[in-house]
């Protein structure tokens, strides 16, 4: 593989997943956890709607998918989607950095196990 498809495809994942993290640091400082019903909905939607760090995660999210096309350009798609399944660890991780969360041993493993896949999907 070309080194730089393969930076590109991480730049790819990385902007996604920064997303992610923009997404839960937007919801987090809606504060909206006690609303309920279909007024708590739309309350929830303006202040989440109101956050910078959401917009940030939607425009990380369109520059991951247009590094994505890119990707899917130059691959088949059942060779290069596989990769994405690294997601499943960077996540977590940026979460325990970013956002101080807290991983569970069972989580671990999970992750250990996802990332055993994606070298043997990778090296095949």
């Amino acid at each position: 593989m070309n080194p730089a498809i393969f930076i590109v495809m991480l730049l790819s994942e990385f902007c996604e997943v920064i997303a992610q993290i923009c997404y839960k640091s937007g919801v987090n400082l809606s504060q909206t956890k006690s609303l309920r019903g279909v007024k708590g909905y739309i309350i929830f939607s303006l202040k989440v709607l109101a956050a910078p760090s959401i917009w940030l995660g939607f425009a990380l999210m369109l520059g991951g998918m247009v590094l994505w096309l890119f990707v899917l350009d130059r691959f088949n798609l059942s060779f290069a989607f596989p990769f994405q399944s690294i997601q499943y660890l960077m996540v977590p991780v940026a979460s325990v950095i970013l956002l101080k969360e807290k991983i569970n041993k069972d989580r671990v493993f999970g992750i250990i196990l996802v990332a055993l896949g994606i070298i043997i999907v990778t090296v095949s």
